[in-house]
C-alpha cells in the first residue's frame, strides 16, 4: 500500500498504482483498520494521537509523563505524551502541545481507515497526481503486530 500511494503522483501510472493500492489496502483492511481506528487532533501541533477504538472521550486523556515507569522493573522509563486510557503515544508533540492541544472536540471516528479509503478512491480522480505518504495511517498498526522498519524496507 505505501509502494502504490506513494507513486500515485506517476501522470502516466497514477491510476494503475491508485487500484493496486486499492487492492492491497482492501486485502489488509479487515487486520488493519481496528488499529487506525479513531483519532484525536491536536490543535496546537496540528498532529493526530491515535486512540484506537475508544470514543471521544479519551481524548481528553493524553498526559505528558517525565521519566515514567511505565511496566515493571525491567521496562525502563519513559517521557512523553501517553494516553493511559487507549495506551497510545502521542508522537511528534512537545510537553505544552501534549497538555494543552488534545480535546474530545476535536475527535475523528475511524480516521486512518477512513482516509486510506479516501486517498485509493477509484472514482475520485482527484486524488492522482499526488504522492501520498500514508505512513502515519499505518504506524499503528504496524505497532499492534510488531512489524519494524527492517520489515518494511525503504524506496531507494
Amino acid at each position: 500500500v505505501l509502494k502504490y500511494t506513494y507513486k500515485m503522483d506517476n501522470a502516466d501510472n497514477g491510476a494503475k498504482y491508485q487500484a493496486e493500492g486499492y487492492a492491497f489496502w482492501k486485502t489488509i483492511e479487515a487486520y488493519a483498520a481496528p488499529y487506525t481506528d479513531n483519532a484525536c487532533y491536536n490543535m496546537q501541533s496540528h498532529t493526530m494521537g491515535w486512540v484506537g477504538s475508544y470514543d471521544n472521550t479519551s481524548c481528553d486523556d493524553f498526559a505528558w509523563y517525565e521519566n515514567a515507569q511505565m511496566g515493571g522493573p525491567n521496562s525502563g522509563t519513559f517521557t512523553g505524551c501517553y494516553n493511559m486510557v487507549s495506551h497510545t503515544v502521542a508522537e511528534g508533540v512537545d510537553q505544552a502541545q501534549c497538555d494543552g492541544g488534545f480535546s474530545n472536540d476535536y475527535f475523528y471516528e475511524n480516521y486512518g481507515a477512513t482516509s486510506m479509503n479516501n486517498v485509493l478512491d477509484l472514482t475520485d480522480a482527484t486524488q492522482l497526481g499526488t504522492s501520498y505518504d500514508v505512513t502515519a495511517w499505518l504506524q499503528p498498526v504496524w505497532d499492534h503486530y510488531g512489524i519494524t522498519a527492517d520489515d518494511i524496507g525503504s524506496y531507494s
